[in-house]
Order: structure tokens, then C-alpha cells, then sequence
């Protein structure tokens, strides 16, 4: 029971840029499940509110190193 933003911060190495859909595939890859019908508009959510990313530009987003 991982919590969205954990899961997406397990998945993202620090210092990568990603995109929600790019995210969302590597989550669900590394075994999140979900039964949302719009998981990809959870996970922009999640990116924009996570203090672990920054938004660097229109849907790209920055894992920043700890």
C-alpha cells in the first residue's frame, strides 16, 4: 500500500525530466495498481503537488535530488 506520490518517486531517478504519460506508464509497469479511469490525470496531480518535483515546463516535470 504505496502511497501515488511514492510510487512515482520510487520510479523517477533524481536529476531525470518526465512527462504524466511517461510517468504514468513506469508506474503501472513497476506494478501500481489502479482502477482509475483517468490515472494520467492523477498523476499530473500528484507531479504538480509533490514537493520532489518541479515543473519546468508545459508538461515536463524534474525529479529533484534529495
Amino acid at each position: 500500500s504505496v502511497t501515488l506520490a511514492d510510487a512515482i518517486a520510487m520510479a523517477v531517478e533524481p536529476r531525470a525530466v518526465v512527462s504524466p504519460a511517461e510517468v504514468a506508464e513506469l508506474v503501472l509497469s513497476n506494478g501500481f495498481v489502479t482502477n482509475s479511469k483517468s490515472f494520467n490525470v492523477q498523476v499530473t496531480n500528484a507531479l504538480s503537488k509533490d514537493r520532489r518535483f518541479r515543473r519546468i515546463g508545459r508538461g515536463q516535470y524534474e525529479r529533484i535530488p534529495a
